[in-house]
């Protein structure tokens, strides 16, 4: 078996996802980068660069500093990160403007992941423009 089989199957028995330990690039990705394409194989298993329209950020949604010795599948979640936002909701009246724009960027940075933080981030830019409107 070759080496780099041998270290996949150790990365998805520590708990990496199968797809990702496939293609090592994605192992040593950093948050904050900008892509601005993917290297993709061609069906006759040449590699080949593909641009994407727009380019996209990539984040880190979760880093554990002290993980387990299991899968990750089998774990249970640290925290509701939905949950707390819209826990959050109810106060933002008392937090004024730069509230509600901080409040909207991290609703912005989950909406990827869930089409009710995108609601809200799209509520709030609609909010945010009113008062900004008001104040000029």
């Amino acid at each position: 078996m070759a080496i780099s089989k041998k270290l996949q199957r150790g990365l998805v028995i520590l708990g990496a996802d199968q797809q990702v330990a496939a293609t090592k690039a994605r192992l040593s990705r950093l948050p904050g980068c900008i892509r601005l394409g993917a290297c993709v194989e061609n069906e006759d298993g040449a590699w080949r660069y593909d641009a994407y329209a727009v380019p996209r950020l990539q984040k880190l949604l979760y880093l554990n500093p002290e993980p387990a010795t299991e899968a990750l599948a089998t774990l249970s979640p640290r925290r509701n990160v939905l949950a707390e936002i819209e826990r959050e909701v109810s106060h933002l009246t008392k937090k004024g403007l730069d509230g509600l724009r901080e409040f909207r960027a991290r609703c912005g940075h989950y909406a990827p992941a869930s089409p009710r933080c995108e609601r809200h981030a799209a509520d709030l830019d609609e909010l945010l423009a009113q008062a900004e409107r008001r104040a000029a």
